[in-house]
C-alpha cells in the first residue's frame, strides 16, 4: 500500500531535489546509466576493435598494443572507462557509422569517404606500405605487381587500388591470419597488410615462409594516370569516431599532440617494433588532403621533432 504524502511533505521534497542532478535520481531511481557510470562517475566509452596484434588486442578485458596502450593513456587522462567489443573491420566501420559504438581503433587508415561519414582524430602514427610476399619474389614496385594473385583484408583500403593492377586478381580475406595462411600456402604471391602485423605474425609463426619487403611509392606519373594508387602511398590512420562525438574527438586529438611533443608516442612505438622516424613524420601530402576534406586551412599533421 501506497503511504499518504502531506502537502509539507512534498515541499520538503522539491526543495531536495532542486540541489540534485537530474542524472543523480536517475541513477537513485535505478534508470540511469550502466553500473561503471553510477558508480565511478566516469563516461564509458564503447571501443570497437578488429584484434590486430601488434597494433591492436584485448587481455584481461583491457586492451593491448601500439593503438591500445595509446588510447588507454587517452582515456585516464581524460578519465574515460573503456568499453572493449571485438568485431570484424566491416561491422567496425558500419558500428561506429550508426552509433553503436562510439569509436573504432586499430591502424585504421583515413580516407575523404570515411571522413564524411564519421570523425577522424589526429593521426596517433603514420604507416608505410610493407608487402608480405612469397618467398623469393622480390616485389618492390607497383610494376611489379602486375599479373600476381593479391590478397588483402575485406573493407582494406587497399582494394579498389589492386583492382586497378593490370592483369593481377584479387582476393579479399575476413581475417588478416586467412590472408597469411593462403600466403604461406602459395595460393597468393603478395598480401597488403598492416606493416606491423606482417612482421610481427612472420617472427611469431616459424613456419611461415614469406619475405616483408617495403614497397617503393608510385611516382607522380603512375598517380596521374591511375589515381586509386594513392592507396600505395604511406598512410595516415585514426581513431575513428561517430559524427556525435566531435567533443571526444578535439580531446583525444589534442592529446595525440601531447604524446608527440612529451616522446610518449615515440616509445611505444618503438616498443612494438616501430621506427618513429618513418611512423611519426608525415608525408608530404597530408597536410592538403586533410585541409581539403576535415581540417581547416592551417591544419598541420602532427610530428616528432
Amino acid at each position: 500500500m501506497r503511504a499518504r504524502t502531506t502537502i509539507g511533505q512534498m515541499r520538503r521534497t522539491l526543495a531536495i531535489m532542486s540541489g540534485v542532478s537530474l542524472a543523480t535520481l536517475l541513477a537513485a531511481c535505478g534508470t540511469g546509466g550502466s553500473a561503471a557510470e553510477e558508480g565511478s562517475g566516469a563516461r564509458v566509452v564503447k571501443v570497437a576493435i578488429v584484434p590486430t596484434m601488434p597494433y591492436i588486442g584485448v587481455q584481461n578485458g583491457k586492451l593491448i598494443g601500439l593503438d591500445g596502450e595509446l588510447f588507454n593513456k587517452a582515456a585516464d587522462k581524460l578519465g574515460l572507462q573503456v568499453q572493449p567489443l571485438t568485431v570484424n573491420f566491416t561491422g567496425l566501420m558500419a558500428g561506429v557509422q550508426a552509433h553503436r559504438y562510439d569509436i573504432g581503433i586499430g591502424d585504421i587508415f583515413w580516407k575523404a569517404e570515411r571522413a564524411q561519414e564519421g570523425i577522424f582524430t589526429d593521426p596517433p602514427f603514420y604507416s608505410p606500405v610493407v608487402l608480405a610476399e612469397r618467398q623469393g619474389l622480390k616485389v618492390t614496385t607497383v610494376d611489379g605487381l602486375k599479373g600476381k594473385q593479391l590478397g588483402t583484408g575485406q573493407g582494406f583500403v587497399y582494394v579498389p587500388a589492386l583492382q586497378k593492377v593490370p592483369g593481377a586478381k584479387v582476393h579479399t580475406y575476413p581475417t588478416y591470419q586467412d590472408t597469411l595462411q593462403d600466403l604461406n600456402a602459395d595460393r597468393i604471391d603478395i598480401a597488403f597488410l598492416d606493416p606491423l602485423t606482417v612482421s610481427y605474425s612472420r617472427q611469431r609463426d616459424p613456419k611461415s615462409t614469406y619475405d616483408v619487403v617495403p614497397l617503393t611509392p608510385p611516382d607522380a606519373a603512375q598517380l596521374a594516370a591511375q589515381p586509386q594508387y594513392s592507396a600505395f602511398l604511406p598512410l595516415m590512420t585514426g581513431w575513428y569516431l561517430n559524427k556525435a562525438e566531435s567533443a571526444l574527438e578535439g580531446k583525444l586529438s589534442k592529446i595525440i599532440r601531447e604524446f608527440y611533443a612529451s616522446g610518449e608516442a615515440g616509445q611505444i612505438v618503438r616498443k612494438y617494433g616501430g621506427d618513429p622516424e618513418t611512423m611519426l613524420k608525415p608525408y608530404r601530402e597530408f597536410n592538403a588532403q586533410r585541409r581539403a576534406t576535415d581540417r581547416p586551412a592551417d591544419w598541420k599533421a602532427p610530428s616528432i621533432p
